[in-house]
């Protein structure tokens, strides 16, 4: 039982075997299954929509049984600012573009768990009328679908029977009433949907609607009444969702009216977002002491007040990695002071384990993670403790410290002493590398230097910092926080110690021979692919990056092949060692993943941390392009690499480079999906994708690796993601023995489309609407996209023989990301039939940071592709 329920035996731990321990034993027990009604959600709504289609709403949700418990987990262990974000985000799945004006969580104190958790809503939704002149669709705003447990339990019934009881552990559900005025402009109503109630022994589901003095009332109902359904039960529970499916996709239709006087669209401002604070870091030192360029420790100090519960739990503990082979950690002291009472911590709450990765690679020296239980931490605690490190045989000295964090800063110093002769470089960058002068305000570093003969001393530091916002998506803390860098080496040292390393081992032995030998026999075209192949299957990755262990850890590459594993380097060594023999001219490449950003690649450039690069590629040039190896696997198509725009470091030709990739590589997904739609709602879907690039690997490893059995089992779960009502009109076909790949298959929907009053719509099986997922209505700092993403969907609509008038459809829609490195696009394409329609939908997004005041530009980008407007069609007889 977790601390955030007054219940011994909560609703998560229904139907569950139990032993009460007494001396004279007992019994065992089974814990009682609540019923649904002690698991509710409940929502009451209240809105009004104006003549320009735009939602202001109040909401209030009640959480009982499972959802109070559920939820306020959650939210104890989020900041004020992540928990209004949470609301924002659920918000915005629900509707697009939805803007939260005011939440109110209740109790004030979560922990108080006498008190029922209610949360108090007020949110705005633009343009939710999808419209023209002559009519309006709106889908009735539901809560229920966002909020409540009960979105959760039936997410594993994707399979279309079953041979053994479908187990939902619990039982709960969701209560729905709300009350939507619409305006004098829209209120006739030419199309309601009816419902078509479901009650069943372990499930009920009902929905009604009503159109009275221009308000539309709505009340619903969702609730798993039982924890187990049965092989022939599940049968029924399957129709159900296809009901359900199909009952949700109804739409309310309206015709305009005239009216006197239009509504104004109520507008406020967002209140500001408030930052949270967890805990108080009131000092922090980190100095560094240099014996030479290689050998130095450093010693930290830190002293924390703990403000609140997530504070209290993200404080608790303390882990410390390192490896002994050229590291040392040693816990000093660590202390927690509860207002008079100081509690030191004790051997005892002290441990020391082995690396994660230690049992699957014996070879390289094993990493230790240093582990504290600090005592007695509760909300006010003031923490501190110190560790110090030493560090002997580094390939030089770096170090890189920002000035600012999430959690707020009274104090804290950065210094390093360092012999006089030692040529130590330093680097400030107030704002960042990328010196974001517009980002919120951040306290000055202050830097101090003293000499003397023998020994320099650095300082740099900040005081009454105020906390980094606790935001998604930001961008590398060096890029645009208040950071200092400093660096006693260079990259053409460190590549050329490397270089000389690769030479050692690369060394070949009696196991490489042999494989050369055979490898030589194979024809030329073919070589180089089963090479790669065998390698990937008789040489798995293990251990930690080579740059986290001393160089002479580098194997030999007839011991890498031998004992069957290795790191990046150790496997590019293998690599290189056989291309090298086979006469084809291999590079040694570091390559880093960090950054796609070409502005952040000038950073790694200039700053030589060998951190940057703890991968290594070999290429090799060939007729056919560059070959890369050591990133892919066997399912990877020869050509390609995961490092498509990473920045590279040749060690054969010693200068950097942009990975580049030819078109035919680039990873993408090209999906044709064709619909021949009915008269009575239902349509033939049929898929084909085209993957290239990564998105080839990935699906070509995933199908190859299925057994018939769980092919089958995925296949019915695709057909479920597509409609609860798709059944399969041919088998799913894959098809990746050649270039790129192809997936294809084809379902009968039953209840594609809604046909009502003379209407026929339907929405898109795919959409654009995922694709941004902006997380809050407003940003303080940047926004980073990491990585480039392309993807492109072609829609083929055959209209029904009865319903070829076009009332609605999407509209054509472009747009371009702030630094033109990104665009994406909606386009209606011609037709040489009218019984024919056709979409283009398009993403082609570069990685890039946003500032903040273009974020408002991202959420009205996502509020247009996530409106049903960019998916709905509407015909008419």
């Amino acid at each position: 039982t977790d601390e955030n329920t007054k219940e011994l035996l909560p609703a998560y731990l229904c139907n569950r075997s139990y032993l009460v321990a007494r001396p004279e034993g007992e019994r065992l027990r089974t814990s009682e299954i609540q019923p649904y009604t002690q698991n509710l959600c409940r929502i009451k709504t209240r809105g009004k929509v104006s003549e320009q289609g735009d939602l202001s709403a109040s909401c209030q949700i009640i959480m009982e049984g499972i959802n109070d418990n559920a939820y306020r987990g959650m939210l104890l262990r989020r900041s004020p600012q992540q928990r209004q974000e949470f609301f924002e985000a659920v918000l915005k799945g629900l509707f697009p573009g939805a803007k939260l004006l005011r939440f109110d969580i209740l109790p004030p104190d979560l922990q108080d768990t006498e008190l029922p958790l209610e949360f108090h809503l007020a949110f705005e939704a633009k343009e939710l009328l999808h419209k023209n002149q002559r009519c309006a669709m709106l889908k009735t705003p539901r809560l229920g679908a966002g909020f409540g447990y009960v979105n959760f339990v039936l997410g594993d019934a994707g399979l279309e029977q079953r041979r053994f009881p479908f187990m939902t552990n619990l039982s709960c559900g969701v209560i729905e009433e709300s009350r939507i005025e619409m305006p004098e402009k829209w209120n006739h109503a030419l199309s309601l949907p009816v419902y078509d109630d479901i009650d069943e022994a372990n499930l009920h589901w009902s929905r009604q609607l009503q159109f009275q003095a221009g308000t539309l009332r709505q009340d619903s109902e969702f609730s798993i009444r039982g924890v187990e359904f049965s092989p022939s039960e599940y049968l029924r529970l399957k129709q159900a969702l296809r009901s359900i499916e199909a009952n949700a996709l109804k739409q309310a239709i309206f015709t305009e009216q005239e009216s006197g006087a239009g509504t104004q669209a109520k507008s406020r401002e967002a209140s500001n977002l408030e930052e949270g604070a967890e805990c108080l870091i009131l000092s922090e030192q980190f100095n560094y002491r240099l014996e030479d360029a290689h050998n130095w420790t450093l010693q930290e100090k830190r002293q924390k007040k703990i403000l609140s519960y997530k504070g209290m739990k993200d404080n608790s503990e303390l882990q410390f990695d390192y490896n002994p082979a050229w590291e040392e950690v040693k816990l000093d002291y660590a202390l927690v002071r509860n207002g008079e009472q100081e509690l030191r911590i004790s051997e005892a709450e002290i441990n020391l384990m082995d690396a994660p990765w230690v049992g699957a690679a014996p070879r390289y020296p094993g990493g230790k993670t240093l582990v504290a239980s600090l005592p007695g931490v509760q909300i006010g605690s003031v923490i501190e403790y110190q560790v110090t490190r030493s560090y002997r045989g580094l390939p030089y000295f770096y170090v890189m410290l920002s000035f600012q964090s999430q959690d707020a800063i009274v104090r804290r110093e950065l210094s390093i002493d360092c012999p006089s002769d030692l040529r130590l470089h330093s680097k400030l960058y107030p704002n960042g590398y990328l010196n974001f002068k517009r980002r919120s305000k951040a306290a000055q570093v202050k830097y101090e230097r003293s000499n003397d003969k023998q020994r320099h001393i650095q300082r740099w530091s900040v005081v009454n910092q105020a906390a980094l916002s606790r935001e998604r998506a930001l961008p590398p803390a060096h890029s645009y926080l208040p950071t200092v860098v400093a660096w006693s080496g260079s990259w053409k040292d460190y590549t050329e110690q490397l270089a000389r390393s690769f030479d050692f081992a690369s060394q070949g032995g009696k196991a490489l021979n042999e494989l050369l030998q055979a490898l030589k026999k194979m024809p030329d075209d073919t070589r180089l692919l089963s090479l790669r192949n065998h390698i990937e299957r008789g040489v798995r990755r293990a251990g930690p990056y080579f740059t986290q262990l001393p160089r002479y850890c580098l194997s030999p590459a007839e011991t890498t092949y031998n004992e069957a594993y290795g790191n990046s380097a150790d496997r590019a060594a293998l690599y290189y060692a056989l291309l090298k023999a086979l006469d084809y001219e291999p590079e040694l490449l570091l390559v880093s993943s960090s950054a796609e950003l070409q502005s952040l690649q000038k950073f790694t450039q200039s700053h030589p941390a060998p951190n940057f690069f703890p991968e290594l590629l070999v290429r090799v040039r060939s007729k056919q392009g560059d070959i890369w190896f050591n990133d892919q696997d066997q399912y990877g198509h020869l050509g390609g690499s995961s490092y498509e725009g990473m920045l590279a470091y040749s060690l054969t030709k010693k200068r950097f480079f942009r990975i580049s990739l030819p078109q035919s590589e680039l990873s993408l997904s090209n999906k044709l999906i064709t619909i021949d739609l009915q008269p009575d709602g239902s349509a033939q879907v049929a898929y084909r994708i085209i993957y290239q690039g990564e998105n080839y690997a990935g699906k070509n490893k995933f199908y190859s690796e299925l057994t018939p059995e769980q092919r089958r089992r995925h296949y019915q779960s695709m057909l479920a993601e597509l409609s609860q009502s798709a059944t399969a009109v041919t088998d799913l076909k894959t098809e990746f023995q050649t270039y790129p790949g192809l997936l294809r298959f084809s379902a009968k929907v039953a209840d594609f489309a809604v046909v009502s009053d003379g209407f026929y719509y339907f929405e898109f099986p795919e959409d654009l609407s995922r694709l941004l997922r902006p997380w809050g209505d407003e940003r303080i700092e940047p926004l980073y996209w990491p990585r480039s993403l392309r993807q492109q969907t072609e829609l083929v609509i055959r209209l029904p023989s009865t319903y070829r008038t076009l009332e609605l459809c999407p509209q054509d829609y472009s747009w371009r990301s702030p630094d033109k490195l990104g665009e994406i696009s909606i386009k209606r394409q011609k037709t040489a039939s009218k019984n024919e329609l056709r979409f283009l939908l398009e993403a082609d997004l570069g990685a890039e940071i946003i500032s903040a005041d273009k974020y408002g530009e991202i959420l009205e980008v996502n509020r247009k592709l996530a409106q049903p407007a960019s998916r709905t069609v509407l015909l008419r007889k």
